[in-house]
């Protein structure tokens, strides 16, 4: 992964100067949260609103990095920006119709002895993470009925993926966007994509991509995982399948963090 550009957005990057990797690289827009120094470089994103040729605004996310290097089959020993990884999987995710981040634009330069990478994707917006979701829950008492919906949706996408062989290696709820409409299906959209790897087993995939969402819930919430399993399954009832899973998963989760799903 050298360069992309969405088609769509060549017009707007050029109306807002920003064709080029140096007028992006240099760009003044405050973190979104402060870059991340570890890898032996550093990583991170900026929130920008881009003008669009009618007179609106089309936010953004702009990533940068320098020398934040990941080691992977193609590059084992030097290693590859994280981005370059991010962006591989979210064309991935794109191609069998996972719901996840749209890309805008990608590209990476060597200057000197240091890697520098960008990564601009489209601000999901009206979406929240279902942590913040869980929460509001919480406070609000939301119907049981749209928990099930939800529940059937995050359950959908993340059997698709790993029906894929896709391993997500990251499921935690703050990795899982959502927007609840008051009426309409709920959407769900996958981020943090840098870890994702292929799996050649799809079991393997799914018990360890589980166990680290089940784990947030806490093992007081097993009803509620055992329900969100049988969405993951399309079962209506405890099958042998379903149980024996469900052991293997099971076994493994610890009380961390419950949340009410």
């Amino acid at each position: 992964m050298k360069t992309f550009v969405a088609s769509a957005w060549k017009p707007v990057l050029r109306l807002n100067q920003l064709e080029t990797f140096e007028q992006l690289w240099q760009l003044e827009a405050g973190w979104f949260e402060p870059p991340n120094q570890r890898r032996g470089g550093w990583s991170g994103a900026s929130r920008y609103e881009m003008k669009t040729a009618d007179g609106g605004i089309k936010p953004v996310f702009i990533k940068r990095q320098e020398n934040h290097l990941g080691k992977t089959w193609r590059h084992p020993i030097t290693g590859e920006p994280s981005f370059a990884i991010e962006m591989r999987n979210i064309l991935r995710l794109q191609k069998i119709q996972v719901p996840a981040l749209t890309p805008v634009y990608y590209a990476q330069r060597t200057q000197g002895d240091n890697v520098q990478a960008i990564l601009m994707t489209e601000e999901l917006t009206d979406f929240i993470p279902l942590t913040e979701l869980l929460q509001q829950w919480g406070e609000q008492n939301w119907p049981r009925p749209q928990a099930r919906q939800l529940t059937r949706e995050i359950a959908g996408v993340l059997s698709k993926m790993h029906q894929h062989r896709l391993q997500h290696h990251g499921m935690y709820t703050k990795h899982i966007f959502v927007k609840v409409p008051e009426q309409g299906a709920p959407e769900v959209h996958l981020i943090d994509l840098e870890k994702m790897r292929f799996n050649w087993f799809p079991w393997l995939a799914m018990r360890r991509d589980l166990y680290t969402l089940f784990k947030e819930f806490g093992p007081s919430r097993c009803t509620d995982q055992m329900r969100f399993l049988l969405a993951y399954l399309d079962q209506s009832h405890l099958t042998r399948r379903a149980k024996n899973i469900w052991r293997a998963i099971h076994r493994k989760t610890k009380h961390k963090h419950p949340r009410k799903f």
